[in-house]
């Protein structure tokens, strides 16, 4: 496989050690690496390059990218295997890990949940996450005057509220209670880059064998349970109290008794109404959160 660009006539950087790559990674972040090869190449449309001695390409041209994401997408259906489904059940079923006719099932199946109009209904829900981040930056001027704010963090909690009330159907102020448990699991899941996260990534990466024999999974059981804590108490809820409300726990709701289907873009007032009533007297979203 070493000489697999060579008969193809494509440029490609040298196959470097596994210790020179996982030297990049510890010493940099993954998008300082993805950088630097982009930077090395201007002229180029395209390269390759060796992840090991396992052969990749590294896209630069708009137009490329275009034609294999859109036009040629059937061809390019599959991801690299970073997780196991059958050793991590839960996270390795997601549709970005999933390949072959497995991905091809769940993407028919979820994609009319990603249409305009139902993501045109959930708009009311992140306009409310957005007077509530208003809110709190009036209150602090208020209160405090002028100071130095860290904005990577006040929009990660932002992002953090609009993420739970339309993907998980709960309400949460993170920027006014950074101690609730759906803002300290979302913080577990995205640090990637401590020597914990990195040991388990590598491994699972490159020694999937180990990784299953010592059950090592990215996610900790306890994340794990949390989050799917989090979504079958929602569902049990809204099942017994017959809750409509426009967000993805609903439309999972729909895809799992075969209802998930496009709606016409003249939804009734009605529909829309129930779901906004729904989420201004529930406050505190259909399950609590504890600290």
């Amino acid at each position: 496989m070493i000489d697999y660009f060579a008969k193809k006539r494509i440029p490609f950087d040298e196959p470097r050690s596994g210790f020179a790559f996982l030297k990049s990674v510890l010493t940099g972040s993954i998008v300082e690496v993805l950088k630097r090869m982009y930077q090395s190449r201007p002229n180029e449309k395209l390269f390759g390059f060796y992840n090991r001695a396992i052969p990749g390409y590294f896209l630069r041209d708009p137009t490329v990218i275009k034609k294999i994401a859109i036009k040629d997408f059937d061809y390019f259906v599959d991801h690299r295997a970073l997780l196991n489904p059958d050793h991590d059940t839960l996270f390795g079923n997601m549709l970005v890990v999933l390949r072959g006719q497995k991905w091809r099932d769940m993407r028919s199946a979820l994609s009319p949940a990603f249409t305009g109009n139902k993501m045109r209904l959930m708009f009311e829900l992140v306009s409310q996450c957005g007077m509530q981040f208003a809110q709190f930056c009036e209150d602090e001027c208020t209160k405090n005057g002028p100071r130095v704010y860290d904005m990577k963090e006040i929009f990660s909690k932002f992002t953090n509220d609009v993420i739970a009330s339309c993907a998980f159907g709960i309400h949460c102020d993170s920027l006014r209670d950074s101690g609730n448990s759906f803002f300290q699991m979302g913080k577990k899941f995205l640090d990637f880059y401590s020597l914990r996260a990195m040991f388990k990534f590598l491994t699972i990466l490159y020694t999937p064998k180990i990784a299953r024999y010592f059950d090592i999974t990215f996610f900790n059981n306890e994340s794990k349970r949390l989050f799917v804590d989090i979504i079958t108490k929602n569902m049990e809820t809204r099942e017994r109290e017959n809750i409509i409300r426009p967000d993805m726990i609903h439309l999972l709701m729909q895809l799992k008794k075969g209802q998930l289907k496009e709606t016409s873009a003249n939804t009734t007032e009605d529909s829309i109404g129930a779901a906004e009533e729904f989420s201004i007297k529930n406050a505190k979203g259909s399950i609590p959160l504890q600290r």
